[in-house]
């Protein structure tokens, strides 16, 4: 082969070869639509069928750079197209979403059961929209930019958003398996519901911008709102909230000790009625609601709160209770032997003959005095019927 010859070879190969490493270096940026990238059909389907514009099966940088997303928009189409209602197209994961990393918004809701959905990829992400779903867990750790989050009846466990410092606005009620919720940091949130939860604890101190709020249906035993900005707030919006206590009695007095400023409890329906002139005194006192009438308290009792902030109405708490009978010697029956046993605290009882039980020794609710065992002195001291 003559040297022109081969030179003209050589130029053609590198050619060949350049175009070839341009076309991969191009392709390097593209995402193919395959199981491994996007797993759930239906998903998968959809988002070919609306973004693959050129049909050869992968994912432009160009293709993938919409800001906006409605899922159930995609569902829609492919529904369309395969002659079905979209009800039957469900959803169970939305792994893949994450190479569409322009997403400024992403509607998701009641596109089927995704468990768990991870949004963290999606760093522009400013509205997130994942209602319905049966979620689980919610990742949107990477979300610094978000200010709209709506993930409400759900089955999430847990939020802490904490991080999302820009968040605004937050939805999350109806979430029943929802024990925690952490919005501190969120100096901008203006508007939070968390209704319908099962919360426990909600600390809103650093919430000033927070001017709209509803966290009834929880269980939440005290609230402060005095560094927020709501006012005018209702029952409505604070009350219906359960917590159960154990009734014991103490000093003289049936109880149950939940830990509370008490400056703040406004009310009980353990409250005994004041005299004429003088003013109503909640029955709370060093940690504990007490009374000595069990009648008040067997079957549960509520109690106002008051939040802090004077046009707000108190938050009502209605307390389940539950306890271990404490029994003691009542009354003697006519016939001088039998005695009526009693509980201290529910007052259900039974009767027993003390005679029997004369000279026995050790702790018992017919040793009146307690001096460790039943005589003559314990039978003095039983009130006669």
């Amino acid at each position: 082969m003559s040297k022109k010859r081969f030179a003209i070879c050589l130029l053609v190969m590198l050619f060949i070869i350049g175009i070839f490493a341009s076309a991969a270096a191009f392709a390097s940026d593209d995402i193919e639509i395959s199981n491994a990238n996007f797993p759930d059909a239906v998903f998968r389907d959809a988002v070919a069928l609306h973004y693959d514009m050129d049909g050869n099966g992968f994912l432009s940088p160009q293709e993938r750079s919409t800001q906006a997303m409605i899922v159930s928009g995609l569902v829609d189409e492919l529904a369309l197209q395969r002659g079905v209602e979209a009800a039957s197209l469900k959803i169970s994961s939305l792994e893949g979403i994450e190479y569409f990393e322009n997403l400024r918004t992403l509607r998701c809701n009641g596109v089927g059961n995704l468990g768990s959905l991870d949004v963290s990829g999606l760093s522009q992400l400013e509205t997130l929209y994942c209602s319905s779903n049966g979620l689980t867990s919610l990742d949107i750790s990477g979300n610094s930019q978000l200010i709209r989050l709506h993930c409400c009846s759900n089955e999430i466990e847990s939020l802490d958003l904490s991080d999302n410092e820009n968040l605004q606005w937050v939805h999350c009620y109806a979430n029943p398996a929802l024990q925690s919720l952490n919005v501190s940091g969120l100096t901008q949130l203006a508007e939070l519901r968390c209704d319908g939860c099962n919360l426990y604890t909600l600390d809103l101190s650093d919430n000033t911008a927070l001017s709209v709020l509803n966290c009834s249906h929880n269980h939440l035993s005290a609230l402060d709102l005095s560094s927020t900005a709501v006012s005018e707030l209702t029952d409505y919006d604070l009350g219906k909230q359960t917590i159960s206590a154990e009734l014991v009695f103490a000093d003289g007095y049936i109880k149950a000790f939940i830990p509370l400023d008490e400056s703040r409890v406004y009310s009980t329906g353990l409250d005994e009625e004041p005299a004429e002139d003088e003013a109503a005194v909640a029955a709370y006192a060093n940690g504990a609601f007490y009374t000595a009438d069990c009648a008040k308290a067997r079957d549960g009792f509520d109690y106002l709160y008051s939040t802090g902030v004077s046009d707000c109405e108190e938050m009502h708490v209605f307390v389940s209770v539950y306890h271990t009978c404490t029994y003691a010697a009542k009354s003697l029956a006519d016939d001088g032997d039998t005695v009526n046993i009693a509980c201290r605290i529910c007052d259900d009882g039974y009767t027993e003959s003390f005679i029997i039980h004369i000279n026995e020794q050790g702790e018992s609710f017919l040793d009146v005095n307690g001096d460790g065992i039943i005589n003559i002195r314990d039978y003095s001291l039983i009130p006669k019927n």
